[in-house]
């Protein structure tokens, strides 16, 4: 009986759209017959890893560090180091959070400004997300160049 094979998706044709899981299926159907990646259970530890560097909170005033900043550039230039300083802000009646991020090559004599980029990420952001995306944007590049 016709009204069965409807009931039960049969191999009759219907002139019904599709359900959402039919759609949903044929979106995926790629995915369903191509091989999947490999879990690797336990190879990143986190609890179990040495971080590549370290972090130090300065003691200094603002003023201070800054001209240590200055100090430490000035002893790195002519040497293989790339400067990048990201920033993000807001203003009251601005339409965002901006993030911007500028590159300098400290290699000759003087810094050469070799990259900058800005972005946006909106109003409902709040700054703290800015400056992780620009350390973030930070890191990209410089993987990128290094």
């Amino acid at each position: 009986d016709s009204s069965d094979q409807d009931q039960h998706r049969g191999p009759c044709k219907r002139n019904q759209p599709l359900t959402q899981m039919e759609r949903m299926k044929e979106m995926i159907a790629d995915c369903l017959t191509t091989p999947t990646e490999t879990l690797k259970h336990g190879y990143l530890r986190p609890w179990n890893t040495r971080t590549p560097y370290a972090v130090h909170v300065s003691q200094l005033s603002k003023e201070e560090e800054a001209e240590q900043h200055v100090n430490w550039l000035n002893a790195s230039q002519g040497q293989s180091v790339l400067a990048l300083y990201s920033d993000a802000s807001s203003v009251p009646k601005g339409t965002g959070i901006g993030v911007g991020l500028v590159g300098f090559d400290l290699a000759g004599p003087t810094p050469v400004k070799i990259h900058t980029e800005v972005s946006n990420l909106g109003k409902r952001q709040i700054v703290y997300n800015g400056e992780i995306e620009g350390i973030a944007q930070a890191l990209e590049y410089g993987a990128q160049v290094a």
